[in-house]
């Protein structure tokens, strides 16, 4: 209902600070993944679509140090889970 809502008042001309369809197109999470390289990005963000890149990825990912996990859908903390390698004591610390 928002979403049409706010494409209604776009089409009479008012600017948005964002489009239902831009936000539709870059999702949040997406969007970081896709300025990664980006002066403003963070360069090691990744995004698995399926299971495979996730197995095949992840761990070499995590290995690294703690990483966090999203889900493509939601913003309200749900989830979300912090990752790390079990016994590494760096991250133990924290």
């Amino acid at each position: 209902k928002l979403d049409d809502m706010l494409r209604a008042v776009a089409a009479t001309g008012v600017a948005l600070m964002s489009h239902p369809d831009v936000r539709t197109k870059m999702a949040a999470k997406d969007a970081l993944v896709k300025i990664k390289d980006l002066t403003c990005g963070t360069s090691d963000i990744y995004a698995y679509y399926d299971v495979a890149s996730f197995k095949a990825q992840f761990p070499k990912s995590v290995a690294s140090g703690k990483r966090v996990l999203k889900q493509n859908r939601g913003s309200k903390g749900v989830g979300i889970w912090v990752c790390k390698m079990k016994g590494d004591a760096k991250e133990d610390k924290e």
